[in-house]
């Protein structure tokens, strides 16, 4: 035991050293007994110390970055170049596909070996810095090749002439024959945003962009989006290539088409008022349409200090038109004047029942197993009778601590979601002529139940419930 805890404690330290942030680029002090065990406390997890987690999900790693692809391409073949850095040992992707399979693939001038990973020809990288050059080699310039989803930005040329447009599609189709040059076609990027405001706690906020893109494939600096002083961001949704930076500020790889961008964000303290500031970029709209969604389970508010929009006048997102839309102004604050919290009127809670009993070999007891679900508006807390004894209770596949309140002797749980997803496992000893119909403090909407006899028992008749089947009687 006590070598088993000094690995432990060594694995334990390790972890603590070299995964904190700033790790990848400042190795730490790692005492000299602790030397030796390096190497084996960190094999396996290269990814988390080396790559560059999602700012949204600490357990997904980006460890390669690709710049630009360049394509040129005449009818009978072509080379494409793209420099990659990469952080572990990673495949890159190679334009490309089946039909038009990539040749005389280099990484910094040194051949390298072509395998398909996931329906594309890649290649393997070590960590660093590496240029990808190859060539295709056809008998007529193909409609399209496949570009690998990574490629943000493509230069193309076609018989030493450069496609200022290049023709993308939604599956990743870079079409050769169907470019057009336009003739005084700008640089563009119109954008409409909407929001949606979730008055739950915390509150949170939806900024949904629709971005239409024309002119060349381009980098865009788009914000503030968002206050970071007041939001946290959640999650960033976006078929381009995107990233937000630390002052709030989304930028992007855009190119020519039809894009929206969803944003999730998280409020910071009690919601009382929202500011409209749109940022100086040259892209952001004059206005923009703010939706509310209450919580009249949590609070009562009341919104002023914004004019009141039809939503099925604007072109608001379709799932947003239930809900109160409201016209946001440069330096408009809407403030939210707080009536009430909780519901005054609450609508009676919706749970059902499903139980199981197992009676024990020697009759003397039986083991409970409830499953309730439904919504619940009115108390946060569940009891069970004393006749029962709560062993265990898992809510949305969670355990949950068991408490007793002071001067009772029913134990229970606090709930946190007006949605009960619960289940609970319990015991009753002693004789099981008699037993509570639920067990729990609570009124239930629908409750059923099922008996299970160990061999050689059978049940001859049971009374106090609707109905009952398969007893000796019936």
């Amino acid at each position: 035991m006590k070598n088993g805890t000094s690995v432990l404690i060594l694995s334990m330290a390790f972890w603590i050293f070299l995964f904190s942030p700033g790790s990848a680029q400042t190795p730490p002090d790692i005492p000299d007994a602790l030397e030796p065990w390096q190497e084996w406390a960190l094999h396996g997890k290269e990814t988390r110390r080396w790559c560059i987690p999602r700012y949204n999900d600490g357990t997904a790693f980006q460890c390669a970055w690709p710049t630009a692809l360049e394509l040129a391409l005449t009818p009978e073949g072509g080379t494409f170049s793209q420099t990659w850095q990469i952080r572990w040992d990673s495949w890159a992707a190679l334009p490309g596909g089946t039909r038009h399979w990539p040749k005389t693939v280099r990484v910094d001038g040194r051949p390298r070996p072509i395998l398909e990973q996931n329906n594309a020809p890649s290649v393997r990288l070590e960590p660093g810095t590496h240029t990808i050059t190859g060539t295709f080699e056809w008998s007529g310039l193909p409609d399209h090749i496949r570009i690998p989803p990574a490629s943000g930005l493509v230069t193309l040329s076609i018989n030493n002439e450069t496609i200022p447009f290049p023709d993308f599609d939604d599956r990743g189709r870079l079409w050769l024959k169907r470019t057009r040059i336009p003739e005084k076609t700008e640089n563009r990027l119109k954008i409409e945003s909407f929001r949606l405001i979730d008055d739950a706690i915390p509150a949170r906020m939806e900024v949904r962009l629709a971005l239409d893109v024309a002119g060349a494939a381009r980098q865009a600096t788009l914000g503030p989006v968002y206050a970071p002083d007041k939001f946290t961001p959640l999650t960033l949704d976006s078929p381009l290539p995107a990233r937000l930076e630390q002052d709030g500020r989304l930028r992007i790889q855009a190119r020519p088409g039809r894009y929206t961008v969803r944003l999730m964000l998280r409020h910071t303290g009690p919601l009382k008022a929202l500011a409209f500031n749109p940022p100086d970029d040259g892209f952001w709209p004059a206005g923009e349409i703010w939706s509310f969604k209450a919580r009249p389970d949590l609070r009562i508010a009341e919104i002023r200090g914004v004019p009141a929009v039809d939503p099925a006048q604007t072109a608001m997102p379709a799932e947003w038109q239930a809900y109160p839309a409201f016209m946001m102004r440069p330096g408009q604050t809407m403030a939210f004047k707080e009536i009430k919290r909780g519901d005054p009127n609450p609508s009676p809670d919706q749970l059902t029942l499903d139980r199981d009993l197992w009676l024990r070999f020697d009759g003397t007891g039986v083991t409970v197993r409830d499953r309730i679900r439904g919504k619940k508006h009115t108390g946060w807390r569940l009891e069970m009778d004393p006749a029962l004894e709560l062993g265990r209770v898992t809510v949305d596949g969670r355990e949950q601590l068991i408490t007793r309140r002071q001067d009772s002797r029913k134990a229970g749980i606090e709930l946190r979601n007006g949605r009960v997803n619960l289940t609970a496992v319990s015991t009753s000893a002693g004789s099981v002529s008699r037993l509570p119909a639920t067990g729990w403090d609570h009124d239930f909407r629908q409750a059923s139940g099922r008996l299970h006899l160990p061999p050689g028992w059978k049940l001859v008749h049971a009374t106090g419930m609707d109905r009952i089947s398969r007893t000796w009687i019936s």
